[in-house]
C-alpha cells in the first residue's frame, strides 16, 4: 500500500516536471516573453529541472510513508480502544467512582473527601466510560500541589484520605509546578486494553500539564511496576522500590 502510493506520487511529479520543462522551452523560444526573466544560461534551467525532483521526490515519499504509518496506527488504536471514551468527571460521578475504589482498596476515603478535593480542582479528575454501557469503568485523579502540598509530600505527611488534603492543592494547574497522581482506578479485573487506555490518557494529561515534578505512591504491586517502568525514583534517594513510598519524576 505504501509503495503503490509512492509510485503514484512519483508519476504525478514526473508529469508535472515534464509539463514544466515544455513550458520553459516555450518561454525560451519566444524572445518577447523572456524579457522578464533574469539573463541566466539554459544550463541553469536544465539543472533546475533536474535538481527539484531529486529533492522533492524523497520528501514526498517520506511524507506519504509518515501519513500511512499514522493512519495505520490510528486504525489499530481505534480497534483496540474503540470501546472506551475519555471524559471529564462531574459531581454525579463521585459516588460510583468511590464505590469502585472501595471494591479494590482498603483505604478509608469518604465521599466528603472526594467532594472537597473535586470542588477545589475538578480539572484533574478524568473518567473512562464504556461506549457500550455508558458506565464508568475507570478513572484517574491528578492534583496540582501548592508549596505546602509538595512539602507535605516530601515529609510523607500528605494523605489523600486526610480531610485536610484539599487545603494542600491548588485550584488550577500551573505550568512548571508539581503535581501528584492521587488515584488510578479501574473496574474489577480490567482488560489489558482498558489498562493501556487509562495509562495512555494519564500520560497525555501529564504531558499537557507541563509539570516540574510528578509525585506518586504505589499501594499495589501493579502500581509499583508502573513506577518502575517509568523510571520514577524515590524522593529520599534510596535505590529500591517498595510499596507505600513516594516516588518522583522531573518534567
Amino acid at each position: 500500500m505504501v509503495w503503490s502510493t509512492i509510485e503514484w506520487v512519483a508519476s504525478k511529479f514526473g508529469a508535472f516536471f515534464a509539463v514544466f520543462g515544455i513550458c520553459l522551452g516555450a518561454i525560451g523560444a519566444s524572445g518577447p516573453i523572456v524579457g522578464w526573466m533574469p539573463p541566466l544560461s539554459p544550463l541553469f534551467y536544465a539543472l533546475f529541472i533536474l535538481i527539484i525532483p531529486i529533492v522533492a521526490l524523497p520528501a514526498a515519499a517520506y511524507s506519504v510513508i509518515f501519513l500511512e504509518e499514522n493512519f495505520a496506527r490510528h486504525r489499530r488504536e481505534s480497534k483496540r480502544f474503540g470501546g472506551f471514551a475519555y471524559q471529564e468527571m462531574n459531581h454525579e460521578d463521585l459516588a460510583p467512582a468511590l464505590s469502585m475504589f472501595h471494591s479494590q482498596y482498603k483505604d478509608d476515603v469518604s465521599v466528603s473527601i472526594y467532594e472537597s478535593a473535586f470542588g477545589k480542582c475538578p480539572d484533574g479528575w478524568k473518567k473512562i466510560v464504556s461506549v457500550r454501557t455508558r458506565e464508568i469503568v475507570g478513572y484517574f485523579i491528578v492534583l496540582p500541589l501548592s508549596k505546602a502540598g509538595e512539602k507535605a509530600i516530601l515529609d510523607e505527611e500528605f494523605l489523600f484520605s486526610d480531610p485536610s488534603s484539599s487545603s494542600l492543592i491548588l485550584s488550577e494547574f500551573l505550568k512548571f509546578r508539581p503535581v501528584y497522581v492521587a488515584m488510578i482506578c479501574t473496574i474489577g479485573k480490567p482488560s489489558k486494553n482498558l489498562k493501556a487506555f487509562a495509562l495512555k490518557k494519564l500520560a497525555q494529561f501529564l504531558n499537557e500539564c507541563k509539570y516540574s515534578t510528578v509525585y506518586a505512591r504505589a499501594s499495589t504491586g501493579y502500581g509499583l511496576g508502573l513506577i518502575r517502568k517509568h523510571q520514577m525514583i524515590r524522593f529520599d534517594g534510596i535505590d529500591s522500590y517498595e510499596l507505600h513510598k513516594t516516588y518522583r519524576k522531573n518534567g
